[in-house]
């Protein structure tokens, strides 16, 4: 099996170039993957550090890697450094944030985007084919309380749902009343998408986590698994990993895949690093 990953570098869902990743793999025919690498960064709820296709911010282009793919950012205030890197039938996902300021950040956290407007196996989901997994037992989305019809999904098309342990903190705070905000809790990091055919089956999971989501809408179709925000003082380097997983076969089967390195992988926090770089990222300069 083989992943290939290609920057793309024209304006593609949004109006301005953003920094976008096509994922393919070996044998998956026309199904293409799309990964914002980051989409946002964040130094407080709602507050953002960098954004995709803001014309304001000096974009840098992809380098290759081994075996991946690097991008970074930096200016007088912040730096961030994210790699894409295949190994077999995952793509490791890391996104590092250094605090140049004499501040702290009170939360920061980073927000990488997993579309599916090239994946023709996996249009028109709504929900139907999209599982997390809610008191130890996987079930789709589409199948909880009051999910919207077809018409309302395109009103409101982002779907949270939550972690139990962290509705207390201030990401949950900001937004709930919302209806996005579902009154389901999620117990386990990853979400899961699968193919109309049940042939293919694609997932993302946070090594430290919030709540998962799913955008409903066609241009999209996108699923998160958020990470928890992280207080990062002057100076420190924090650390958010995901791991995207592209296995042949339905839910169950992709569910095996990740239980082989859940253990190694699910570590539940994100690594705030000092005033040291992780050594990685000297490829990237």
């Amino acid at each position: 099996m083989s992943i290939q990953m290609v920057p793309v570098r024209e304006k593609t869902i949004r109006t301005n170039p953003t920094t976008q990743i096509e994922i393919r793999r070996t044998g998956w025919n026309y199904n293409v993957l799309s990964l914002w690498l980051p989409e946002s960064v964040f130094s407080d709820f709602g507050i953002h550090l960098w954004k995709n296709g803001d014309e304001s911010q000096e974009e840098r282009s992809f380098k290759r890697l081994p075996n991946g793919l690097g991008w970074q950012f930096e200016n007088d205030k912040f730096r961030i450094d994210c790699m894409a890197l295949s190994d077999g039938d995952v793509v490791d996902v890391t996104c590092l944030v250094l605090n140049k300021t004499s501040a702290e950040m009170p939360n920061v956290y980073v927000q990488n985007c997993l579309h599916f407007p090239k994946a023709i196996d996996f249009s028109g989901k709504a929900g139907e084919h999209v599982f997390f997994r809610k008191e130890g037992e996987w079930v789709t989305m589409d199948s909880t309380r009051n999910w919207f019809d077809r018409s309302s999904l395109l009103v409101d098309t982002t779907k949270f749902f939550f972690r139990k342990e962290t509705i207390q903190t201030g990401r949950y705070s900001t937004v709930q009343g919302s209806r996005n905000v579902r009154p389901e809790r999620s117990d386990h990091p990853m979400i899961v998408i699968e193919s109309n055919d049940q042939e293919y089956s694609v997932a993302i999971a946070g090594r430290s986590w919030d709540f998962v989501f799913h955008n409903t809408n066609p241009k999209l179709g996108c699923i998160h698994s958020q990470p928890l925000p992280v207080r990062l003082m002057p100076l420190e380097t924090v650390e958010f990993r995901q791991r995207i997983y592209l296995c042949d076969g339905d839910v169950n089967d992709l569910l095996k895949r990740y239980a082989r390195d859940a253990l190694s992988f699910g570590k539940d926090n994100s690594e705030v690093k000092g005033t040291e770089f992780a050594d990685e990222r000297s490829n990237l300069r």
